[in-house]
């Protein structure tokens, strides 16, 4: 006897250190029952040594060999500790030997599953059938009946419950199942009497059937207790009471088009377990760990058991639901099959790893104890090494795979859920019921008043979105005739009743920001067009700034950014601060952060910015809302920029090209926005902005080019000849300017090349009109054409006037996107040295005395006003030194961050002075950026409009002064300083320079 307990000791070792419980119970009392059966000469009707046939006939002979209770229950224990794990090392063993030698691993998975539920039940039952019988008076079994309410395999704990007749005898068998509850804590595995903590008295274990119907007929009460109930099977104890239980409380959740008077049940049922699903299918994956029952396990079932109330399904079984649904409902066949493949290989990790490592949900992957018992599991479940890669590697993706699989299937089949829930919801059958007048004016009855009294039955249910669709229907109809009920009422009692509406929505922050929504879509035609701020403002009052509203929010966010996007956009600036604000606290599940973070940002993009911003974030979200997942995460979005711009090239047609390219323009525009409010350098923000522009010009151009040859049917070569140049603040490679300034060059006069090169520009101009862009075309004032010619540019040049210097600095600011570099070179010879440089010093004159006069003409700022750009030392005069410095130097360079720095080189004398001009002209075009995108697209900055750009560049408070104050200070220091600046360079120039130069090359 001893070696046969010996080896089972050293087989146990593989299970997890759980299962030392088992072991130590069957070396306490297994010498004591072995005598027990030999005494009695029952020792062959026991198997000891092998898996039993029949648990039930040999528990009742062990309980038969001694007349002492305390004895049997020893006796009973022992024989169940060396029963389990005989099941459960016998189970293994035969996993291990059919992955090996047989085909389908899946088919493997799931009748391994399916046998070791089924035996684990017979012993389980077979157990607590003795037990009962050992603590109650009578061996009759007949007055009640225990349903296991679980997944059949779990062995963590048995999910029961007991129901019974409600009898006076119901104390003597409350005792007996408490009895028996503490004798398998002790001796096997725990019971959890879920529904009998919900159902019945507070003090039983039990309850009746008259106590299930009186708690679930008023209303639907917590889903889960209702999943247990249409997954209860018979363990032990009266099938009558089984059956009558089934016909009198459950058989109400099922769908049943013949008794309408409890299509509510099947209804409110629906509501829960869809708004649980979809919850799960949300759920992110955490990073540092997995559990199959929360990342697939739960998702799927409560999908399954959605699916079974509306086939109206009897099985309880998960794949024999599968089963019948395959049959009932042929269309979705292979939805079925994709998540049974799912269920089978999760349900078995879970078991293999709460059979070998630990009965915990959590499963630490990073642990590297934890990482080596899941070598064990692949072992079992048939996964070799392969190449550089693990058995647990090859595992792990599997188990990723099957949860990407179960979500996207889950999302594939709610649909079909949730349309049949609209078709059968007791509210759009009231909707059906003219029971107003569309004028409101003759009523029998109130709408508003009647949803909320039916809504209650529903309390606690968090899925209400098909309620929006029956709200829409008829263009409005429903929600129309709701108004007016509530148009009618006193204003005492219509806020008694929108507060009800709050109350029904609090349970789903989804349709409360449905209802609002559809209120403000339909504001224009409803009775009351203000009442979607009435119902906002009671929705704000409500919540309050605590982790579980920030909790709620953030998944809302999550599962639907959209929903968030479009609810912020009806708020007033105040109501978008408080909605910040309830977004300060933490939310409990870190793994929500991340979006609360992006919620606020959202949110922060709605108060905090100008219009100027808001335009193009409209545009760039209102037809992506897949992008609003990405907010904060620069390096993602610079991706999709890149993917959109791949695939403008790959469009199939230039219609395709044109609505990629503006999409592409706008995003990007976005993107550099957001990047800029994250605090980056204005040089890096102007290179960023500089980029895109290029790119949607020099593809415009190609695209309209198309366009013109398809139009002509023909094709025009232009060489080298024509050439599209930026100038401007663009040229200079500067971001956020209003405009495009361009200059069009022909490099002939031929008149079929002209008109050719004039239809391109005609066609380029519209699209970048339609981009909110208004091109500006230099020296089209002098030519009535988008294109200017070499030739009459020259002719302009050549011709005397007061404001040259005005075109020469365009020229010298000049950067080309199409075109070759012969063009670019004869640009430069023909038109930049003969006109600019070979007249530098007439040039420089000119543009001296323009800063002269621009200082001297300037009126004074006011105190709370100040003009970065034309004020005396401001942005604008700072580069008009850089044009005269370029003059002076023929220096060929755009970027006026690159000519500062080589201005530090080639005047070493001034190289201190040019470096805080650098830095003086970086902050300048970053207040004026920041400006742009927070405050509106101006150059004047106000003090009172400081704030939030003074939060953005972190400002550092100041004991006496507001930190818009402290700013606004700053910013007039540094013009002061930049001011002097200037009139030391252009001193120098005069003194040093302008005598020495030729007046004409």
């Amino acid at each position: 006897m001893d070696i046969y307990i010996d080896r089972l000791k050293k087989r146990a070792k593989i299970l997890g250190n759980h299962y030392q419980k088992y072991i130590t119970i069957v070396d306490k009392y297994i010498d004591a029952l072995m005598g027990r059966l030999e005494n009695a000469g029952m020792i062959e009707r026991v198997h000891l040594w092998a898996t039993a046939h029949d648990y039930r006939e040999e528990m009742s002979t062990i309980a038969g060999v001694s007349d002492a209770r305390e004895q049997r229950l020893d006796d009973l224990g022992c024989y169940f500790a060396y029963q389990f794990l005989q099941l459960n090392l016998g189970a293994l063993d035969a996993l291990m030997y059919e992955v090996t030698t047989k085909g389908s691993k899946q088919d493997v998975y799931k009748q391994f599953m399916l046998r070791v539920g089924h035996d684990f039940r017979r012993l389980t039952a077979a157990y607590m059938e003795q037990l009962l019988k050992q603590f109650l008076a009578t061996n009759e079994l007949k007055s009640f009946v225990v349903l296991g309410v679980g997944t059949r395999s779990d062995q963590d704990d048995i999910d029961i419950g007991v129901v019974d007749r409600g009898e006076e005898d119901r104390e003597e068998l409350n005792k007996a199942i408490g009895r028996m509850s503490m004798e398998m804590f002790k001796k096997a595995i725990s019971l959890h009497l879920h529904l009998s903590e919900h159902v019945g008295k507070a003090s039983l274990y039990l309850a009746s059937i008259e106590e299930y119907d009186e708690l679930l007929q008023k209303e639907i009460h917590d889903f889960v207790i209702i999943t247990e109930m249409l997954g209860a099977a018979r363990i032990l104890g009266s099938r009558k009471l089984f059956s009558d239980f089934r016909r009198q409380v459950t058989f109400r959740y099922y769908h049943n088009p013949r008794d309408s008077k409890n299509t509510k049940f099947h209804e409110g049922y629906l509501r829960g377990i869809v708004g649980e699903t979809r919850s799960l299918m949300f759920r992110e994956l955490y990073n540092d760990r997995i559990n199959p029952k929360l990342d697939g396990l739960r998702m799927i079932k409560s999908g399954l058991y959605a699916a079974k109330t509306i086939f109206n399904l009897r099985q309880v079984n998960a794949w024999a639901i599968l089963e019948e649904l395959q049959h009932h409902d042929k269309r979705r066949g292979y939805f079925y099959r994709e998540l049974e493949a799912s269920l089978t290989f999760l349900e078995i990790f879970r078991y293999l790893f709460q059979l070998l490592t630990a009965q915990e949900e959590d499963i630490f992957v990073n642990d590297q104890i934890t990482y080596d018992n899941l070598s064990l599991m692949a072992e079992a479940m048939g996964y070799t090494q392969y190449g550089t890669g693990g058995a647990v590697d090859f595992l792990l993706t599997d188990y990723f795979k099957y949860i990407r699989n179960a979500k996207e299937t889950v999302r594939n089949v709610l649909p079909y859920i949730v349309d049949h829930l609209s078709s059968i919801t007791v509210f759009g059958r009231m909707a059906r019921h003219k029971k107003v007048t569309e004028d409101g004016k003759k009523r029998v009855g109130n709408w508003a008043v009647q949803f909320l009294q039916e809504s209650k039955f529903f309390r606690g249910t968090r899925f209400w979105d098909d309620i929006a669709d029956v709200f829409e229907r008829k263009n409005g109809y429903v929600l129309k005739r709701l108004v007016n009920d509530l148009y009618a009422m006193n204003p005492e009692r219509r806020r008694l009743i929108l507060n009800g509406f709050i109350e029904w929505g609090w349970n789903s922050f989804i349709a409360t920001f449905s209802l609002i929504l559809l209120l403000y879509k339909f504001k224009d035609e409803i009775a009351d067009p203000h009442l979607y701020e009435e119902y906002n403002k009671l929705f704000l009052e409500r919540a309050r700034a605590t982790p579980e509203v920030a909790q709620r929010l953030s998944i809302v966010f999550k599962s639907m950014p959209e929903l968030l996007y479009e609810y912020l956009q009806t708020l007033s600036t105040e109501q978008q601060k408080s909605f910040y604000e309830w977004l300060s606290a933490k939310p409990w599940d870190d793994e929500i952060e991340p979006d609360r973070h992006r919620l606020r940002l959202l949110t922060r993009l709605h108060y905090g910015t100008s219009t100027y911003f808001k335009r193009i974030m409209s545009r760039v979200l209102g037809d992506h809302p897949e992008y609003l997942s990405y907010l904060d995460d620069s390096r993602r979005l610079a991706l999709i920029g890149r993917g959109i711009l791949a695939g403008v090239e790959r469009a199939q047609n230039n219609r395709q090209k044109l609505v990629l390219i503006h999409h592409y323009h706008s995003f990007e525009f976005f993107r550099v926005c957001l990047n800029t409010l994250t605090g980056l350098p204005a040089p890096v923000t102007a290179d960023d902005f500089t980029v895109f522009s290029d790119t949607y010009i020099r593809l415009l151009f190609e695209i309209s080019k198309e366009f013109v040859d398809e139009t002509l049917d023909k094709e025009l070569q232009t060489k080298d000849l024509l050439g599209v140049f930026v100038t401007g603040g663009h040229g200079q490679m500067l971001a956020f300017d209003d405009d495009y300034d361009l200059i069009i060059l022909l490099n002939s006069d031929d008149h079929e090349i002209l008109q050719y090169s004039t239809a391109i520009m005609r066609k380029m101009h519209r699209e970048i009109v339609k981009c909110g862009i208004m091109p500006h075309y230099r020296f089209s004032d002098h030519t009535v054409s988008f294109v200017c010619t070499f030739s009459q540019l020259k002719k302009i040049l050549a011709a005397p006037s007061r404001d040259k210097f005005i075109d020469m600095s365009q020229l010298l600011a000049t950067r080309m996107i199409v075109g070759s570099s012969v063009l670019q070179n004869t640009f430069d010879s023909e038109i930049i040295h003969p006109f600019i440089f070979a007249r530098q010093k007439q040039y420089i004159v000119q543009m001296i005395n323009e800063l002269k006069s621009r200082e001297r003409d300037f009126k004074k700022d006011e105190d709370d006003h100040l003009d970065i750009k034309d004020t005396p030392g401001g942005v604008r005069d700072i580069e008009l030194l850089l044009f005269i410095f370029k003059s002076l130097f023929k220096i060929r360079e755009n970027s006026n961050y690159v000519v500062l720095q080589k201005l530090q080189t080639l005047l070493p004398a001034m190289k201190a002075d040019f470096k805080k001009l650098f830095e003086s002209y970086q902050l300048l075009r970053l207040v004026r950026n920041l400006n742009r995108i927070i405050v509106s697209a101006d150059d004047t900055i106000n003090i009172d409009y400081l704030h939030d750009l003074a939060d953005n560049l972190e400002i550092e408070p100041h004991p006496h002064k507001s930190r818009s104050l402290v700013l606004f200070n700053d910013l007039k220091k540094t013009i002061r300083q930049s001011r002097g600046i200037l009139k030391k360079a252009i001193n120098k120039i005069e003194k040093e320079y302008l005598r020495e130069l030729p007046e004409q090359e």
